[in-house]
């Protein structure tokens, strides 16, 4: 799966999105905390320790509780 997520962001200059259709449990911090690295605009139903990681690294983000393909988090301050 992070292959496919760097290959995404590799082609793609568009935004893009993690959707809520993923595995979850063990491991699926590391995703989402890479697909955040990798620039991607969002994250639907991002874990606590997803956030933490956020904003242990200053990222700023806004929850949205809405249809899960508008949650996303705001890059470099914006």
């Amino acid at each position: 799966m992070l292959k496919v997520l760097r290959y995404a962001r590799l082609v793609y200059s568009g935004p893009l999105a993690l959707g809520r259709m993923r595995p979850r449990g063990r491991g699926c911090s590391l995703i989402e905390i890479v697909t955040v690295n990798l620039g991607y605009d969002g994250i639907a139903f991002p874990s606590e320790a997803t956030l933490d990681y956020m904003k242990a690294h200053e990222i700023s983000f806004k929850v949205c509780n809405s249809y899960c393909a508008t949650i996303y988090y705001v890059k470099n301050g914006t």
